[in-house]
């Protein structure tokens, strides 16, 4: 996934989308069928869905709504949407103030 950004990249928070696009990867059989195969679009839909939900909150400085998106884990940690945004406006400013983002396929 690319992001176009104003701001210098953000290596960091290249790393962590592609870590985390390669953690759901190996989530994912190696072997399935037309019906997996299906199931795995609609799951790809799903992840893309949540990520531009998030992108779009952080573009509008919603924070709950940002907050709402994040993984449970994330949300135990930060605690608020005060806090979350916090760190996202200081360790992740290009996702923060993306201009646009890029879902290449999920390689299952």
């Amino acid at each position: 996934m690319g992001l176009q950004t104003p701001h210098r990249p953000n290596m960091l928070a290249t790393f962590v989308l592609v870590a985390t696009a390669f953690a759901l990867t190996l989530a994912l059989p190696a072997g399935r069928t037309a019906l997996a195969q299906d199931a795995g679009t609609q799951t790809n839909a799903a992840i893309q869905s949540v990520i531009s939900k998030q992108l779009d909150a952080f573009r509008r400085d919603d924070g709950p709504g940002a907050f709402s998106h994040a993984s449970p884990s994330i949300q135990m940690m930060f605690q608020s949407h005060q806090r979350f945004m916090a760190m996202v406006q200081r360790g992740y400013a290009p996702l923060y103030r993306s201009v646009e983002a890029k879902f290449l396929e999920l390689d299952t």
